[in-house]
């Protein structure tokens, strides 16, 4: 009797690399790859720069391979079981330059108001953004908008922001950026101004006085108002001073508040001018 010789045909499964995760790239500056190849027991090769070169990563011999972010540039990875094997298709890595990040209407602002960061928008195709306050994901940058908007402010949202882009849309070509230089958002309560009179010696040689409304800040505009008893405002007077003919101070009371967008400022105590 003749025996029969049988062979195992079966082709080796392709291998392919997948940017994991790929809705979220992770606040280090790491982008994890991963070899799928169904069984157990296997030892990796990892390469870089498909058909430019068949140097193998060194000492890389595990699923996933840890590539760093660090740099502008263009990398192509591939990976097989073995030198002989099949090699997975190629996955090609593009980092941009970093984003700049812009606030608005401060980097400082008061409790209540509203605040937009901005993240530099990148340009061609569909770009997700992820935003990042003291190197935790925020829950609202799963919108994947390039602005980070809080509304009614509070002091919890306080913190060191930065953002960054990915763009996957084609399992081939992963488009990072590196992450935005960090602004630091500052909170404070909503400020109780003070009025200063000049000048503050005798006023009765004087044609006008000055008053001052004094505030912190950028982007404000202030409100004047005489008599608290009545809160009657001055109209067209939108500036930190207030020049008032001395003939029209006596016995006077005086007070301010500042205004930013949609948030007021408590009004200032009251300055009687007598």
């Amino acid at each position: 009797l003749m025996g029969h010789n049988h062979c195992n045909t079966a082709e080796k499964p392709k291998l392919t690399v997948r940017v994991n995760p790929q809705s979220s790239i992770p606040t280090e500056h790491t982008v994890t790859l991963s070899c799928d190849l169904q069984g157990a027991g296997f030892t990796f090769l990892w390469y870089k720069d498909y058909q430019e070169s068949e140097d193998e990563i060194p000492g890389e011999t595990q699923k996933t391979l840890d590539v760093p972010v660090s740099a502008e540039g263009q990398t192509t990875y591939y990976c097989r079981e073995n030198a002989e094997s099949e090699s997975s298709d190629p996955v090609k890595i593009t980092v941009s330059q970093k984003p700049s990040v812009t606030v608005q209407p401060a980097e400082s602002v008061f409790t209540g108001e509203s605040v937009t960061l901005t993240c530099g928008e990148q340009t061609g195709g569909s770009w997700q953004y992820h935003w990042y306050r003291d190197n935790e994901e925020q829950p609202q940058s799963a919108t994947g908008e390039n602005e980070y908007t809080i509304t009614d402010v509070k002091e919890s949202n306080k913190g060191v922001y930065k953002c960054k882009g990915i763009k996957s849309s084609d399992p081939k070509h992963t488009e990072i950026t590196l992450t935005s230089d960090a602004v630091t958002l500052t909170v404070s309560e909503k400020p109780k101004l003070t009025v200063r009179v000049n000048p503050q010696s005798s006023i009765s040689t004087e044609h006008t006085v000055t008053l001052s409304c004094d505030l912190q800040g950028t982007g404000f505009t202030f409100l004047w108002y005489v008599n608290p008893q009545s809160g009657r405002e001055i109209p067209g007077e939108t500036h930190n001073t207030l020049n008032v003919p001395v003939s029209a101070v006596r016995q006077t009371t005086y007070y301010c508040r500042a205004r930013r967008g949609n948030t007021q400022s408590q009004s200032s105590d009251p300055v009687k001018i007598i």
